[in-house]
């Protein structure tokens, strides 16, 4: 018998020793806020003192405005028929269309950790269905990523292969 994970991971729960600053962001569709890190973080060969949190699940590490994902490039049709630099150097952990309508977006961060919250973000089509996922980068290159409720709904899907059907 498999043991039951609980709904939140230990590492939400450590305290660290540096002052942790919270930051709540209003983010529209397609859209994304910076996240300034007080730590370098090593990725994929480079180091990144700033991130970006974006509303439709991903976090990028170069500016949305020189690069980086933004507008018209967070959608999976874009990813799929481009395939470009814009998408290098993002942690992808629930990349959908997301629709902020009651959720919030939050960071929590020191110079031992960064936290990217959504919390209770909808898919674009149905605002019933609630999301609340966490990731988590460390100055050592340590990724963790916890998944509290995950209601994507068919829409969503039915998107995705429609897609790929088409292809």
């Amino acid at each position: 018998m498999l043991a039951s994970l609980p709904l939140e991971y230990s590492k939400a729960q450590e305290v660290s020793a540096a002052p942790v600053i919270t930051q709540t962001y209003q983010i529209g569709d397609d859209s994304w806020a910076n996240v300034p890190l007080q730590f370098n973080f090593p990725f994929y060969g480079q180091s990144f003192n700033n991130s970006w949190l974006y509303s439709n699940g991903a976090i990028g590490f170069i500016s949305p405005n020189q690069g980086g994902l933004g507008g018209n490039n967070l959608s999976v049709r874009e990813f799929v028929s481009n395939m470009g630099s814009q998408f290098n150097y993002t942690i992808y952990p629930l990349w959908t269309d997301l629709l902020n309508i009651n959720g919030t977006f939050q960071t929590e961060g020191s110079t031992d950790f960064q936290r990217y919250k959504w919390i209770g973000i909808s898919p674009y089509a149905d605002g019933n269905r609630l999301n609340t996922f966490t990731v988590e980068i460390k100055p050592d290159g340590q990724i963790n990523t916890n998944y509290s409720l995950v209601l994507l709904g068919g829409w969503v899907w039915d998107k995705i292969v429609r897609f790929y059907n088409e292809r």
